[in-house]
């Protein structure tokens, strides 16, 4: 799967990629996209009925949004607040 970035990402210091996770990994899309992309520069939020992401290694941060607990409020705070710092 090929996935061609329009436009200019010069000087972006940091990213959110958000993609549902599909049989215990991410998507393949998700898996192609972020390959392209330093993980370290990567804020990772992953939606599903109750799992989580194994492979949390190297992102900035990693959020699970579950559908069986809704915790998505909870979830998109805690993104928003680690990415304005408090």
């Amino acid at each position: 799967m090929d996935i061609e970035i329009l436009g200019d990402l010069d000087g972006i210091e940091e990213y959110i990629f958000v993609g549902p996770l599909w049989a215990g990994g991410l998507a393949p899309a998700m898996r192609t996209l972020i390959m392209q992309f330093p993980r370290e520069k990567v804020h990772l939020v992953v939606t599903s009925t109750e799992s989580h992401v194994e492979d949390r290694s190297g992102f900035l941060s990693v959020h699970d949004v579950e559908n069986k607990t809704g915790n998505e409020d909870a979830v998109i705070e805690d993104l928003v607040n680690s990415l304005l710092g408090t």
